[in-house]
């Protein structure tokens, strides 16, 4: 039988055995928490260069659209140039057939009033 101070250190003995079983349980469970961690960061990066991948499909899209922009821009004005001289050449044929009509008009009445005096 062991005496009282041999049973208070076989106690404590026993208690800090306890206590590394106890702890060893801990490092298992963080063990396990950290290869959870491990995992998710890993699906992140994995998420990560998907989304970074769709910056840059987005990103040449969006160039591709700013291009197509500046073409419709270019064709607009283009357009609004070709209109201008299209109406202009417009209203300069409209005055000259209608001083061609009024020269004309002109013409037949001085012709018929000299014809009529001449008779």
């Amino acid at each position: 039988m062991p005496t009282e101070t041999e049973q208070r250190i076989l106690d404590a003995i026993a208690g800090v055995q306890f206590n590394v079983n106890a702890l060893q349980e801990d490092v298992n469970t963080l063990k396990g928490d950290v290869s959870t961690l491990k995992g998710d960061v890993s699906t992140l990066k994995g998420e990560m260069t998907l989304l970074q991948a769709d910056g840059h499909r987005r990103d040449d899209r969006l160039t591709h659209l700013e291009k197509t922009v500046d073409k419709i821009d270019r064709d607009g004005e283009r357009f609004n140039d070709r209109f201008l001289n299209y109406q202009s050449s417009i209203d300069r044929l409209i005055n000259l057939s209608t001083s061609l009509i009024a020269s004309a008009t002109i013409a037949v009445i001085v012709g018929m009033i000299l014809f009529i005096v001449k008779k």
